[in-house]
């Protein structure tokens, strides 16, 4: 598996009842600030503390809650200065970055995850904390996180949200902190060291442990993606017209189609992510099943001959991956994509047709689509394109890095949700057929968001 993955390469288990990291020394005085950190949720406490004062009332505390909302509380002042509700990322123990800021002049706070704003509140203006010891994991004696954590840092001003999404997406970390761990170089003889000369190092609570389960960034965080569709297993998909997309597909003799997609669960039986197909035979989709193996299917006109392939690796589940599919009615060849890299390839000697046609229905695209025994995919889905034509193999690869469409197929649709979207899909291909909503599937703010929208 190719990944763009960040320059972060251990991180700290904490077993949230008793493990912490405190700066050994006090952090400033200050009012604006900005608090960050990558974690990933084992623990089911209401009030699990990211970071937070280490005696008590002097600094506020950043944490998650069991079902992945998100709170920045001002002990000083015992009030909440910004919550954030349920988040599915966060919800669903995936690596996630968070951040909230408060701006002093202003008093307005912020909460941010993968870089994008999600919640903002009002508070008093001119706000003053410190100096104490800061904690990672914990608010003075309590409020243990349990799970991950990694690159926590504070900050005595308010960064702006352009900041945040290059923190997230970069990680280049600003040398004024007043508190880092960058948690890489293990606990070296039971002391945590500073991110920057001169910051405090830690002084450990319990024992956590290192991993190196870390963080990796996946390549559409900095393809302009903004948000993502989250279905359930019961009902939700998202449809397009099929009187808008049969002109623009019949006769077609080549298709190449993709998306980037993530399980959210483990379906008990193969669940289909995707699915282009006319209302008698001829059909494209990929599908996932309990095992988190990809394929791919495809079915010939008069339905009688049909070609299928799989990509190998197992345990796709959890993670953000892209899936392109090519197919080639002349040469009767399929092949599958997994992150760029082929993954699978077949033939199909018995596609009696040379081309993608209909004579007796309309095509149909759904994504995703209910499998033979009723199940949905339950996934988040972004980014699906579809488009005539067969790309070279270097194309698809960098379709997966960059975003890209291979410039040798000619794009037919891209539905994605764009910004100021609001439980809508919309075509971004020349074709601009938009998609309609079956049941009610959830737009999580900055799951995979770069912010500022592209």
């Amino acid at each position: 598996m190719i990944l763009i993955a960040r320059d972060m390469y251990s991180c700290l288990s904490f077993n949230g009842s008793s493990d912490a990291i405190s700066g050994a020394t006090n952090c400033p005085e200050f009012g604006s600030f900005t608090y960050a950190a990558w974690v990933k949720r084992t623990g089911t406490s209401y009030g699990m503390v990211i970071i937070g004062d280490h005696v008590g009332a002097q600094y506020p505390f950043f944490q998650q809650a069991a079902d992945g909302s998100l709170q920045l509380y001002d002990t000083k002042n015992g009030s909440a200065l910004v919550t954030a509700g349920a988040n599915w990322e966060l919800r669903h123990k995936d690596w996630t970055h968070v951040a909230a800021t408060y701006n002093a002049e202003t008093g307005d706070a912020v909460i941010y995850v993968n870089g994008l704003a999600v919640v903002r509140g009002s508070n008093p203006a001119g706000r003053t904390y410190g100096p104490s010891r800061i904690s990672v994991g914990r608010y003075s004696g309590g409020n243990y996180f349990g799970g991950l954590i990694d690159e926590p840092v504070v900050y005595p001003r308010a960064f702006s949200a352009e900041q945040i999404a290059d923190l997230y997406r970069t990680g280049n970390y600003p040398d004024d902190a007043v508190l880092f761990f960058r948690f890489d170089e293990g606990l070296n003889a039971s002391t945590p060291q500073a991110g920057f000369p001169g910051l405090p190092t830690g002084s450990i609570t319990g024992s956590p442990i290192i991993s190196y389960d870390v963080a990796i960034v996946p390549p559409m965080v900095d393809q302009g993606q903004t948000h993502a569709f989250v279905t359930d297993d019961v009902n939700d998909s998202i449809n397009v017209s099929p009187a808008a997309l049969t002109p623009l597909l019949l006769g077609a003799t080549s298709v190449t189609y993709g998306m980037w997609w993530k399980s959210r669960n483990n379906p008990s039986a193969s669940a289909v992510l995707f699915y282009l197909a006319n209302t008698i035979a001829t059909a494209l989709n990929i599908s996932i099943d309990a095992l988190g193996r990809l394929a791919a299917f495809a079915r010939s006109r008069d339905g009688g001959a049909s070609a299928s392939v799989s990509a190998i690796p197992r345990g796709l589940h959890g993670q953000w991956r892209h899936a392109a599919v090519v197919v080639d009615y002349i040469a009767k060849t399929m092949e599958l994509f997994l992150d760029g890299r082929l993954a699978g390839r077949t033939t199909a000697a018995g596609w009696e047709d040379n081309s993608y046609q209909n004579t007796a229905g309309a095509i149909q695209h759904q994504f995703p689509f209910p499998s033979s025994t009723g199940e949905h995919a339950g996934v988040a889905i972004a980014d699906i394109r579809v488009g005539i034509g067969i790309p070279t193999k270097q194309e698809v690869r960098d379709w997966y890095l960059t975003g890209n469409f291979p410039g040798s197929c000619r794009l037919v649709s891209n539905w994605k949700i764009g910004p100021g979207d609001v439980y809508s899909v919309r075509d971004y291909g020349p074709a601009n057929i938009d998609a309609s909503i079956v049941g009610s599937p959830a737009i999580p703010f900055g799951i995979i968001a770069r912010g500022p929208f592209a």
